[in-house]
């Protein structure tokens, strides 16, 4: 492991959740980089668990499928991918795989959000740009706030199109904190220059 990257927040058998206000805004992206850069640089097991009806890594990872418990996966660059769960699926496989989970979940809905209840991290992705940081704001209000109301897990709000003023406007609509999303490249070539950003990230 690269020492100047180890981060005692970071437990080997953590899960965490990443779910986003709507499509396109990186939940995808930003799940594969963490996935990676746990496995490649801090050498840690990863299962990289996709709920979703509809696989957009399947043509990608589907070289060299291994078993987890009754699952199949495909392992990929070091990391393992889980296709197209459903939720029971997801939460079975949280009780057999020895190492990091992170759910990349399309949709947040009564069903979904119990893979956010037993996550003890989760990250919630929107935009706060001028005409998006009220969706934000209705999501957290209207959807987060309801399915996990429960939950104790540390919740980190992340952002698109993010500058100063709307950190503060988001923080006087939520009383939550927002940071920006980093640019990664290519979350399956990643820089030394990332791994900071991908930390903060996950914090």
């Amino acid at each position: 492991m690269n020492k100047r990257y180890r981060n005692q927040d970071i437990g080997t058998k953590d899960r965490i959740a990443v779910v986003g206000v709507s499509s396109g805004l990186g939940v995808t992206h930003m799940s594969l980089a963490m996935a990676n850069y746990l496995q490649a640089v801090l050498k840690i097991d990863v299962l990289y668990i996709e709920v979703s009806e509809k696989s957009k890594l399947y043509n990608m990872v589907k070289e060299k499928p291994v078993y987890i418990g009754n699952s199949v996966g495909y392992l990929y660059k070091g990391v393992v991918y889980v296709v197209s769960a459903t939720v029971k699926e997801a939460l079975s496989l949280a009780r057999v795989f020895e190492g990091v989970i992170i759910y990349d979940i399309d949709i947040l809905d009564d069903n979904t959000s119990e893979i956010m209840l037993i996550s003890n991290k989760s990250i919630c992705i929107g935009s706060v740009s001028t005409w998006k940081i009220n969706e934000y704001a209705d999501f957290i209000a209207n959807v987060l706030n309801k399915q996990i109301t429960n939950n104790d897990n540390h919740v980190g709000f992340k952002a698109l199109n993010y500058d100063k003023g709307k950190k503060k406007m988001f923080f006087a609509m939520t009383g939550c904190k927002v940071k920006k999303i980093p640019f990664i490249n290519d979350p399956f070539s990643l820089r030394e220059e990332d791994f900071d950003s991908i930390l903060d990230f996950m914090g």
